[in-house]
């Protein structure tokens, strides 16, 4: 109680990637780099609700998971644009709440899934955040 671990304090999105350095702003503005004005001003008007979905935060909680795995060489290197992209993909569609569309999501992100290195792992989450809510909102062809 005193550290705020509780399972209130910890079930948000931010929570698992302030590790990185990122605080609301910087995730809004990370994101935002992938959609259009309408679309990053639609996403920080929403960014709680997106922040503290179960489903949302259960995918990133994962992947940060993985990531830290693959680092302590407990996962194989080798395996990283597959297990990238598919966490990606859960992300993506927790997101748009289009989960019949993990295999697009995965197939869109996989190019997008190189490395284990902060600036490449986050900007795979902000594309996989922005996937998700163009398709949710409906921006997306």
């Amino acid at each position: 109680m005193q550290n705020k671990l509780t399972p209130e304090a910890r079930c948000f999105t931010r929570v698992y990637l302030e590790r990185f350095g990122l605080d609301r702003d910087a995730m809004c503005a990370g994101i935002a780099d992938y959609l259009s004005e309408d679309e990053a001003e639609l996403f920080r008007r929403n960014f709680n609700s997106i922040n503290n979905d179960p489903l949302t935060v259960s995918a990133v909680a994962a992947i940060v998971h993985l990531r830290d795995k693959i680092r302590w060489g407990i996962l194989p290197g080798s395996c990283v644009p597959e297990i990238l992209s598919t966490y990606g993909a859960q992300i993506a569609a927790a997101v748009s709440g289009k989960y019949h569309r993990l295999e697009h999501y995965r197939s869109a992100l996989s190019e997008e899934s190189r490395g284990i290195g902060r600036e490449s792992f986050l900007d795979l989450i902000y594309r996989s955040f922005a996937l998700g809510f163009r398709e949710k909102w409906g921006f997306a062809a």
